[in-house]
């Protein structure tokens, strides 16, 4: 009996033995296949972490390209705004310059009016001055000084020459006073004249310089403006070339973006079905361990029974 007893015992140690090595083996399996499925979850996981950063970093992209369109739209307008009124003040600048050179030469047609006339009036007076038999004197020729006379004298009311006029009036004064039988009021004459022939050459120098520094000027001002209009279109054109790059930015990142959620999608469904995997191997592997710790209870419990 006891010869018999010690064969069950080794029969059932034999047994236990085997299946205690088969479950260690599945166990070292599952383990293995536990953490093979881990670490294909983690990566998956980690990419898909990657595509979700792709795709922040393209709609960031996108949104910075917008809000650069925004500013670089609203500048661009501005500097159009800009270039209107410098074009507005560069014809301000032009209208300026031809009227001044229109001015000047409306100024200076008069002023030769005048010097030509001066030179009638004193050649007529060198002419009584010279003349051989004093007291006979042109009637014709002082008529004709006369009426040059007052003709300078509207010229210079006309052209509010002010400061002339009163000299004007005096040679009216002298020579319809005594008309030319006085060479001495001839000479006073003819040095008034002189007098006014010289200040007039000067205010028309005067003019000339004036017109000259004031054209330089509007010159230097109108060149600034050009200047001005041609750095603002610079900047217009600039505006517009990074205005569209930014539109291809954000049309980049939106085909990257749909590109970027496929992956995504084809990734999460191949996560889930790992999940599912891993779920299916757990499950397997608590089976597994609920067979092998009741087949242990039941060895034990017959064991129990066969051998006391």
């Amino acid at each position: 009996m006891e010869k018999k007893k010690n064969e069950i015992g080794i029969v059932i140690s034999t047994v236990s033995e085997a299946v205690k090595v088969e479950f260690g083996k599945f166990d070292a399996f599952y383990t293995n296949s536990k953490n093979a499925h881990d670490q294909g979850v983690t990566l998956l996981k980690n990419f898909i972490g990657k595509l979700e950063g792709d795709i922040l970093a393209s709609h960031t992209a996108c949104n910075k390209a917008t809000a650069e369109n925004i500013r670089l739209k609203k500048e661009r307008d501005q500097h159009g705004a800009d270039i209107h009124k410098a074009q507005a003040d560069l014809k301000a600048l032009q209208d300026m310059a031809h009227k001044e050179v229109k001015e000047f030469k409306e100024f200076g047609a008069e002023a030769e009016h005048k010097l030509v006339i001066i030179k009638a009036l004193r050649d007529i007076i060198t002419d009584e001055l010279l003349g051989e038999q004093k007291g006979r004197h042109s009637f014709v020729q002082l008529q004709t000084f006369n009426d040059k006379l007052h003709e300078l004298k509207t010229l210079l009311e006309n052209s509010n020459d002010v400061m002339y006029a009163p000299l004007v009036a005096t040679l009216l004064s002298l020579s319809e006073g005594r008309g030319f039988s006085d060479q001495k009021i001839l000479g006073q004459i003819l040095t008034a004249l002189n007098n006014l022939e010289k200040n007039l050459l000067a205010f028309r120098k005067k003019q000339d310089d004036s017109l000259k520094k004031n054209l330089l000027t509007l010159k230097a001002s109108m060149g600034e403006k050009l200047n001005q209009i041609k750095t603002l279109a610079k900047m217009i054109a600039q505006a517009n070339s990074n205005i569209q790059d930014n539109d291809t930015i954000c049309a980049t990142a939106n085909r990257d973006v749909k590109s970027i959620n496929n992956e995504r999608d084809r990734k999460a469904k191949e996560l889930a079905y790992w999940m599912s995997l891993g779920n299916y191997q757990a499950e397997i592997a608590r089976y597994a361990k609920v067979g092998h710790d009741a087949f242990n209870a039941k060895l034990k419990s017959a064991t129990t029974a066969l051998l006391g």
